[in-house]
């Protein structure tokens, strides 16, 4: 099952704000706002500034003392902690899973226990609740995923210690494993008893009520239906009014016309021919006669040997 993308596809930059979750490695200064449990201006360590009134005041209490006057004050930390776990659209982390400054984790419906849900009853399941585009999705997350292990094979060094190349060896085999279920199980679900299912709806789709079924369907299994519905439509309506005469099409008409108005405009080759050719040598060839004909035996070709 392929997906073609393309960058002013709607339809593909809708799949690609699926929130995936993500662990990063290193430490993001400026982006501590990802951490779904920060607080705007809140935390940090404290800084200590000078003034020239002569008391010590903190956040909590005031105190007076010699000299000049500190304040204490809560500095704004911006930077996003190593290892802080948190979603965001699948379209802004590609570069960061590439690089491997982010690990990839599977989205709750795409991970095992909801693969082997889905895999023992896929007609009732409502897939459109989980995700509208829930096979774009998936599939764009399992690009992701090869992506990342073409990186890691790409970069092997040779002076990684062993340790490190195990740890690569291990991280590749587990990354394509869940690509590849992923992948079985999107396949089987789509072409198995729910494209069955929605076949057999699409033929009663004239006269019953469909929508409690639709609302189930993802958005690619929508446009399916919808096709084929529209074929059952076009041969109900067939059997109905039968075989009927194909009109022409008004292009056929037109280049019809045009090229009878084109001949009647324009002389044929032969009447140019005959234009061009002079009226003596169109009298010799006409009345030409053999010297061998037998009716100059006869005196019958006097006019034609003196012309000849």
């Amino acid at each position: 099952m392929a997906c073609n993308s393309s960058y002013w596809d709607i339809d593909d930059i809708l799949a690609e704000e699926e929130l995936t979750p993500v662990t990063n490695m290193l430490d993001f200064r400026h982006l501590a706002h990802l951490d779904p449990d920060y607080v705007h201006g809140v935390g940090g360590p404290s800084v200590v500034e000078n003034d020239d009134k002569g008391f010590q005041q903190s956040q909590s209490q005031s105190q007076p003392s010699k000299g000049k006057e500190r304040y204490i004050r809560t500095a704004i930390n911006t930077t996003l902690a190593k290892e802080k776990k948190f979603k965001m659209p699948l379209w802004s982390i590609k570069d960061w899973a590439t690089t491997g400054f982010v690990t990839v984790h599977f989205p709750r419906h795409y991970r095992r226990n909801a693969r082997e849900r889905l895999g023992a009853d896929p007609e009732s399941a409502d897939l459109r609740k989980r995700s509208e585009r829930f096979f774009m999705s998936g599939i764009s997350l399992i690009d992701l995923v090869q992506n990342r292990v073409r990186a890691i094979q790409s970069s092997k060094d040779p002076r990684t210690s062993r340790t490190k190349k195990r740890e690569q060896s291990e991280q590749i085999n587990k990354l394509t494993n869940e690509a590849q279920q992923l992948k079985y199980t999107l396949l089987l679900t789509f072409t198995g008893p729910r494209m069955r299912r929605t076949y057999d709806w699409t033929c009663s789709a004239i006269e019953d009520d469909v929508s409690a079924y639709t609302k189930k369907l993802t958005e690619m299994e929508r446009r399916l239906f919808a096709r084929g519905a529209a074929a059952s439509h076009a041969y109900t309506m067939w059997k109905v009014h039968g075989s009927r005469r194909i009109n022409i099409s008004e292009t056929a008409l037109r280049t019809n016309v045009m090229s009878s108005s084109r001949s009647n405009t324009n002389p044929t080759t032969s009447s140019l021919e005959d234009k061009k050719t002079p009226n003596h040598k169109r009298s010799t060839s006409s009345n030409y006669v053999s010297p061998d004909d037998d009716r100059t035996t006869r005196g019958l070709g006097k006019r034609t040997r003196s012309v000849y």
